[in-house]
């Protein structure tokens, strides 16, 4: 069934060469920000100024904060994808809610029985009833998002000019066809871009919805890095990667958020390429295997008091940051493991690291 969701995507692609070239080009496509770090720190600062900005707005009344990171990470991922942010778009009609319309039905029928009762009878998908409108509600906000990022940005193209990673495709795609050949098709570009909207935007909302609950439950966590905000940054500069070496708490409790949150439950499905043996267990050729993220993440033989968020467990007995190299790092997998580890990640760390120490005072 998932093969008709997210079609030609590099997250069920599998065939491996072809997910190896769509990695290769995903990253070429994030070249466009230098190394991935300079001048998207510049994109994900200017953001969460104005995300401060507007909570400090509020006055000290209720807000929903869930509201303003949506639409903070929204401007984001609309950044990355075509050079703008939401109000930018004066020609074409879009909101915010455009990504999370789809993850909502996407969220819907993915849901473990729609996908048992579609994947036995997928000729359910073209009748009527609700099997059928659960898979329609997901193709109608899908092709709206390609109807923007695809159909208008290419309709708008023009050659040698870069708005953003969806340009860069469109690129890849003209040199190729001066070469007389045609890999990366129009479907490979659509796949990539419902990849960054459904596995993007959703694990980035809920890392930092979790972190934002932890600390309102653990106010010494939050005192810990407010303090450390004030001795490495101050309160009046914004922050920048260059201060992360300086942060190890602060790094460390993005390490535990990622523990404690389980931004996914489990990881991307691998598929055995040959027959094997593991942990006593025969995996026989094609069989596919996915590996629980969440019972690892909360193993008590990895980590201590598992349920408990204790950032100084990624900190020595100095205080400084775990090396990699350390057990309680190489257990730690958010982004998933192996040739189908999440292509994004070092972006979502870089928003994860902005957005947890870029506050200018408690919660």
């Amino acid at each position: 069934m998932s093969e008709y969701l997210m079609r030609h995507g590099i997250v069920q692609s599998s065939d491996m060469e072809e997910n190896r070239r769509l990695r290769k080009i995903f990253h070429k496509a994030l070249s466009i920000y230098g190394d991935g770090v300079q001048n998207f720190e510049n994109v994900v600062s200017k953001e969460i100024e104005i995300l401060c900005r507007r909570m400090e707005a509020q006055n000290g009344d209720d807000f929903c904060l869930n509201d303003f990171l949506k639409e903070s990470l929204s401007n984001l991922l609309c950044i990355l994808l075509s050079g703008k942010r939401i109000e930018d778009f004066e020609d074409v009609r879009y909101d915010v809610d455009v990504f999370w319309n789809y993850i909502d039905t996407f969220e819907t029928v993915t849901h473990p029985v729609t996908m048992l009762v579609l994947s036995v009878f997928p000729f359910l998908r073209h009748l009527p009833g609700y099997w059928g409108n659960v898979y329609r509600a997901n193709e109608k906000t899908r092709e709206r998002i390609l109807d923007i990022f695809y159909s208008w940005m290419k309709k708008t193209y023009e050659s040698g000019k870069v708005r953003g990673i969806v340009d860069v495709l469109f690129g890849i795609q003209e040199e190729e066809r001066s070469q007389g050949t045609q890999w990366l098709t129009d479907a490979h570009v659509q796949g990539i871009i419902v990849d960054l909207v459904a596995s993007g935007i959703v694990t980035s909302h809920h890392t930092l919805s979790a972190f934002f609950l932890t600390l309102l439950h653990y106010p010494t966590v939050q005192r810990k890095i407010h303090k450390e905000i004030g001795d490495v940054i101050g309160f009046h500069e914004p922050p920048c990667l260059n201060d992360r070496p300086k942060m190890p708490y602060t790094q460390a409790s993005v390490l535990e958020n990622f523990r404690c949150s389980a931004i996914a439950p489990i990881a991307a499905p691998h598929r055995a390429l040959q027959e094997g043996l593991l942990d006593g267990f025969v995996v026989r050729k094609n069989a596919v295997i996915i590996l629980c993220l969440s019972f690892l993440h909360h193993d008590k033989t990895i980590y201590d008091d598992p349920h408990i968020f204790h950032a100084e467990r990624f900190l020595d007995h100095k205080g400084k940051l775990l090396p990699k190299e350390d057990s309680q790092q190489q257990w730690l997998m958010p982004f998933g493991y192996g040739r189908r580890q999440c292509p994004g990640e070092s972006f979502a760390k870089i928003k994860a690291f902005f957005v947890h120490h870029d506050s200018r005072s408690e919660v």
